[in-house]
């Protein structure tokens, strides 16, 4: 899990990142803030804030 110091909405961005089995190398990711979901993907779309711009 990832906090990101970015903001939308009065709300920090939570980068949540997983293992898979269907991609061992770049795993699942759900950026999000609050209870919004901004962005789904590998392990980078939670690392990374871009979604929120």
């Amino acid at each position: 899990m990832k906090i990101h110091s970015d903001m939308k909405d009065d709300k920090h961005a939570v980068g949540l990142y997983f293992d898979s089995t269907w991609d061992p190398e770049h795993g699942a990711g759900v950026l999000m803030a609050g209870f919004e979901v901004l962005d789904t993907g590998n392990q980078d779309h939670a690392y990374f804030a871009y979604a929120l711009n």
